[in-house]
């Protein structure tokens, strides 16, 4: 099954884990989340917390395979 990339212009469900995708080859992807409140995409909640949003250019559902 095939990741299916979605523009970080349409964010995920407010506050559903997510993998992040920060560059074209996938070297630093990583898991965060999108909140609504907060306006942004975020490593953890804490980090939430803290106003540390993290820029991504894509995101994509974490699939059973990712865990």
């Amino acid at each position: 099954m095939s990741t299916k990339w979605h523009p970080y212009t349409e964010p995920p469900e407010p506050l559903k884990l997510v993998r992040l995708r920060f560059s074209a080859d996938g070297a630093v992807d990583g898991t965060g989340r999108y909140s609504r409140a907060f306006g942004g995409y975020y490593r953890s909640m804490a980090a939430m917390h803290r106003h540390e949003a993290v820029h991504p250019t894509h995101w994509a559902e974490i699939e059973e395979d990712d865990t």
